[in-house]
Order: C-alpha cells, then structure tokens, then sequence
C-alpha cells in the first residue's frame, strides 16, 4: 500500500515537473567536480609560469583559464540552486499531501481507535505529523537522483583522468575503496545517530507523555505528598535512560566514523603522492603536472560523491514513517461518517438498551454488562451514579462514538447500526 500511495501522490503535474528537473540537475551537476579539477589545476600550473608572465601566450593563457573557472563558479551556482529547489518543491508537495491525508484518516476515526494500543497519544500522533512526514523525503527522487549524480561524477573524474594518465589513474582507483568506505561509513553512523526509532515511535514517547501529563495536571500534581513528587520524577529519570544509553553508543560509533572518514582523506592523498612521484621517476615521458592533474581530478571527483552521499534522505528511516502513517491512512475507521446508510430519520425518539455488554478496549471488566433500559419518546430521565459507573459511556454508545460488545441498541424499534451516523450524531 506504501508503494500505491507513493505512486498517486506522484501521479501529477505539479510533482513530475519538480522531479524531473531534479534528476536532470543533478546529471549536469555530476559534472561540476570533475570539472572543477581540470580548471583548477591548470590554473596551478600556469600561476608557477612567473619566468613567461610578460609574454602573450602565458597572458593569453591565464584570462582563458581564469573565464572558464568564472563561468564554472556561475555555472554550478545555478544548477546547485535548481537541484535543490526542486528537491524541495518535490518534497514538500509530497509531504502536503500525506499531511492532509493523514490529518484527514486521524479526524476520523472513532474514539476507540485511540484507546486500542500504544503508540496512538496526542504527542505521539502530533510527532507523527510533524517530523515523521518529513523524513518521507527518503522515498523520492531526491535518493536516487543523489546517487546518480554521485556516481556519474566519480565516473566522469576517472574518465578525464584516464585521458591524462591510464598508470597514475590505476593507482588511484585502486585506493579508492579507503576514501569511499570513509564517505559511506560517515553517512551511516549520522543516519543511526538520527535514527532513534526501533518502532516508528520515538524512544522517547513514554517520558514526553509522562511530562506532557505532569504539565497539564500542573495542580494535581502539586497537591500530591512530597514521596509522590519524588516517585514521579523518578519514573520520568528511568525512562530517559534506555534511549540515553543508546544515543550515547551511537554517537561513540558516529565519532569514530567520521574521524575515520576525515583522516583518511589525508592518508590517501600522501600515498597517492608518493607513488605518483615513484612513477615519475621511473618513466621521463610521465611529467609532475600530469601527474598532479590526474590525482587532483580524481580526488576532487570523490569528494564530490563522497559529500553528495552524506546528504542523502534516510531509506529506512523514510520507510519505517511511511508503515507508520500509511498504515493509519489504509486502516478503515470502524465507525466511519462519511458512509452513508439509507436510515437517516427518528421518527419518534424511542431509546432502548437491549442486554447490553460493554468494555472499554483498554479496561479488564465490562463496564456495562446485560444492560437495559427503555425510553419512551418525550420522557426526560436523568443517569444518576457515582465517577465511573457509565453515565457517559451511554451518551458516547448512543452516539456511535463506540462499538457495543454485546445486545442491541434500538432508535425506534430499528438497530442504531442501521442508521446513518452523521444523521443520527445531528
């Protein structure tokens, strides 16, 4: 069902155009690194010309160079300013329209539902609404347009490099493997540091709910003896502490993958040297700029793909949100207003509770059990009883908000179940 609605939400004009364009962006944008190698490069070279600064072909030479490294700068500027905006225009039509369909699955559903299992509080459905949509982002053409340009660049870097030198060239790619396992060892220990959720809920759901509750009953709470407070402020310190002790692991792996990441961008670049000079000794054919054209094009390639690949949307985290909200999207409500049911008129207004047995989902024992009582149309009765002994639950049965467990409830002779529930809650 996840792929269904994915595939409806994108089925229009307004995301289509976003999302290709962002795809195509990021084609071209795969370009600007390895470019940005060749230009930068022989920029080196031509500034340590000092010996020809006055004669027209060096003059020549440095204005051409210096204008295409301008029209890069330009270049890149605008095609980084259309990926991302496009990323963003494509995501945020998405993430509109889960809202809406969410918000709209959630108003309708009947009271019940909320009390059936965890997970379903209002700080937790509010979670779900506000940050969980967003990470949905992980499920467009944001991922795999990223990839692409990730991979098409370092392929375009090895290319060009190729063209300058197959040996040096053969040397990098062969320790390339330390620089990428860096990248890709970076991106997914920020996706677990991030990444919270064993479940779609987060970790720390049971402490926001005790606190939400704490600060909404601010006066109850404070009417409590002082060993209760104590008792209180315990729970909430206990249940801090398994997703601490988490958060804490995760962030000893997340440092020790982005210290590695970051160090071994320098070990590769001396080892890369030193052989690249080793070469150049043995073969008087092979020159030091080749040779440093084709290592910085190559480098410069990698770390493109390598930051390109650090920005990538979360997957799992984007598929655990979508199970999450989909799931409530595709779950149909039990009492539901908006089907309709021929019954619409009461006639007379007679009530009657026929045996009837109910329990609310999360209580042990039945509230109402073999329960009944007959109203006549035009009579006034009042329910008179202690907290708790069901007064409302009659107004909420009568209303449809819940489903009796057992008997009937009849509105002039006919089942309620018969009638239509937006008529009869009018």
């Amino acid at each position: 069902m996840v792929a269904k609605h994915h595939f409806e939400i994108y089925c229009s004009w307004s995301s289509w155009c976003p999302s290709t364009f962002s795809v195509v962006s990021s084609i071209i944008s795969s370009f600007t690194y390895p470019l940005f190698g060749v230009i930068f490069s022989e920029l080196v070279f031509i500034i340590m010309r000092q010996e020809d600064a006055a004669k027209p072909d060096f003059i020549k030479a440095r204005d051409g160079w210096c204008l295409d490294f301008l029209l890069w700068c330009l270049l890149m500027g605008l095609v980084l300013f259309l990926q991302k905006w496009c990323f963003l225009k494509a995501s945020e039509h998405m993430t509109f329209k889960v809202r809406c369909l969410l918000f709209e699955a959630l108003v309708y559903k009947q009271p019940a539902w909320f009390d059936l299992r965890k997970g379903r509080s209002a700080a937790q459905l509010t979670s779900l609404l506000q940050d969980d949509v967003g990470k949905l982002t992980g499920l467009t053409t944001e991922h795999t347009a990223t990839k692409l340009e990730a991979f098409l660049g370092v392929v375009l870097g090895i290319a060009i490099a190729m063209a300058k030198n197959w040996a040096i060239t053969v040397t990098i790619i062969a320790l390339t493997p330390l620089i990428l396992i860096g990248g890709t060892f970076a991106s997914v220990f920020a996706q677990v540091q991030t990444n919270k959720r064993e479940n779609p809920l987060d970790p720390y759901h049971s402490s926001n709910v005790l606190l939400k509750d704490l600060i909404i009953n601010y006066r109850t709470v404070k009417s409590f003896s002082q060993p209760n407070i104590e008792r209180a402020i315990e729970r909430f310190t206990k249940l801090l502490e398994p997703p601490t002790k988490t958060n804490i692991k995760h962030a000893h792996a997340a440092g020790v993958a982005f210290g590695y990441s970051l160090s071994i961008r320098f070990v590769y670049i001396g080892l890369v040297f030193l052989i690249g000079a080793r070469l150049a000794r043995s073969d008087p054919n092979l020159t030091f700029k080749d040779i440093f054209q084709s290592i910085y094009i190559v480098f410069v390639s990698i770390m493109g793909a390598t930051m390109a690949m650090t920005q990538i949307p979360g997957k799992e985290q984007a598929q655990d949100a979508a199970k999450a909200i989909f799931g409530i999207i595709d779950e149909p409500s039990a009492c539901d207003v908006r089907k309709e049911k021929p019954r619409k008129e009461i006639t007379h207004g007679e009530i009657e509770f026929e045996d009837v047995t109910f329990k609310y989902p999360t209580a042990d024992q039945p509230l109402l059990k073999n329960f009944s009582m007959k109203i006549s149309p035009g009579t006034r009765i009042g329910l008179v009883g202690h907290s708790g002994c069901g007064k409302s639950t009659i107004i909420n049965l009568l209303l449809k908000y819940y489903d009796i467990n057992g008997g009937r409830i009849l509105l002039d002779g006919v089942d309620i179940d018969d009638y239509d529930i937006a008529s009869l809650r009018r």
